[in-house]
């Protein structure tokens, strides 16, 4: 009987817990002895995060700046057989953040054009504009043809061992350094400078004919005086560096000229001199900008060497010249209302044409001269060689009281006024 009491309270055990896991049926609690309430679980102290290397590839380093810097053109041409830039001269780039503009100068005009650049790409948007100054000899010209096209078609740039490399479309590059070491501003004051051209950069028209317009800026008084064409004037100035401030009012003499465009001109130079912003002397020119991309440029006045009888004191080689003759006199005088020269040749009288043309003289091919014969020999080898060298001439300069007419073969003429 016990045991059947054992088998039913098994059975009954099993089918209540098979009922309890159905969910049909919730087991009463069984008391349990209180316990003291557990220890309030603190949460766990903050670990540092364990630092994982980035799978982002880092930035690329940022391209070496090539802004507000001035570049000089170290050499130029097709890659791999660059050429260097011609003795004499400079060629320079200056990319102005603030204005993103590049300006320079292409080894004998100055120019200036915009440009863009994004990462390594360098985009320089045509057209360049530059002043328009002839130099000479012509391979000047040529190379700086060259440069501002090469210019117009940059598309990347490096800089490696601190020199600027542009690359350009058709295989072209241009290698630059950077223009250390500061040059020292030309003098512009106490000169007599003569305007050339003047108005809109890169389309500046000539004066009128007949005009001259000069300027001078006098240092001692801090003001320039000259003649407009027609009215003489003064106006102050200040010069900081290369910038240079007109202070207006510009006083005046108060004539009329005659034909209208003098008095025209000669109003719009006023107008262009109170603009004034910097200067640069470049291949001995005075080059003022002003607002409105407006600029004026001036030569040195030229002295006059016309209407003098100059005559020979040495001739030959540049370096080692050899006096004349004993006893003998060679003279010029460029006669400006002919237009001719007249003289001595140390035996023969002369005439031959001439023009002048800034500081450049061009002699006509055949001299006229007279038919006597000299002794001793010498004389007329001389002679010979004299005019020779004249119909060889190509510039001049005034020298103390001393003209030297440069001639072809690194030849030379000088003359003192007696």
């Amino acid at each position: 009987m016990k045991k059947l009491t054992v088998i039913f309270t098994v059975i009954s055990l099993t089918l209540a817990f098979s009922v309890l896991l159905s969910g049909c049926l919730v087991l009463p609690t069984i008391p349990t002895e209180p316990t003291s309430p557990p220890a309030t679980e603190q949460p766990p102290a903050d670990e540092p995060e364990p630092v994982t290397p980035s799978d982002e590839p880092e930035e690329p380093a940022e391209p070496a700046p090539i802004e507000d810097i001035t570049w000089t053109l170290e050499a130029y041409g097709d890659r791999g057989s660059l050429k260097t830039v011609l003795g004499g001269t400079e060629i320079t780039a200056e990319f102005k953040s603030a204005i993103s503009t590049v300006i320079g100068s292409s080894g004998c005009n100055g120019y200036f054009a915009g440009y863009e650049i994004d990462s390594d790409r360098l985009t320089v948007i045509p057209p360049i504009t530059a002043t328009e100054m002839a130099c000479f000899p012509p391979p000047i010209m040529d190379q700086e043809q060259e440069y501002l096209t090469i210019l117009e078609t940059t598309e990347t740039f490096l800089i490696h061992n601190e020199k600027l490399i542009i690359s350009c479309s058709a295989n072209k590059e241009m290698v630059f350094v950077e223009k250390t070491t500061e040059e020292e501003i030309p003098p512009i004051e106490d000169i007599v400078w003569q305007l050339d051209a003047y108005g809109d950069r890169g389309s500046l028209k000539d004066l009128v004919e007949d005009t001259k317009i000069t300027a001078e800026l006098k240092s001692a008084e801090g003001q320039i005086a000259g003649s407009a064409g027609c009215n003489s004037y003064t106006v102050d100035y200040e010069i900081e560096n290369n910038e240079l401030t007109v202070t207006p009012p510009i006083a005046a003499t108060m004539m009329l000229c005659f034909p209208q465009p003098v008095m025209e001109q000669e109003q719009e130079y006023f107008e262009l001199l109170k603009a004034a912003e910097t200067f640069l002397v470049h291949n001995d020119k005075l080059i003022i900008s002003c607002s409105d991309n407006k600029e004026m440029v001036f030569i040195e006045e030229i002295p006059s060497i016309e209407d003098i009888t100059w005559e020979l004191e040495a001739y030959g080689d540049v370096g080692s010249l050899k006096d004349l003759v004993e006893d003998t006199n060679i003279t010029a005088e460029f006669r400006s209302p002919e237009g001719r020269i007249v003289g001595s040749g140390g035996c023969n009288t002369y005439f031959v044409d001439y023009e002048i043309d800034n500081y450049e003289l061009t002699i006509a091919p055949s001299i006229s001269t007279t038919m006597m014969l000299c002794f001793p020999q010498p004389v007329m080898e001389q002679e010979q060689e004299y005019f020779e060298l004249l119909k060889a001439a190509e510039t001049f300069q005034v020298d103390d009281d001393r003209l030297i007419i440069s001639c072809s073969g690194n030849r030379e003429l000088v003359f003192i006024a007696p």
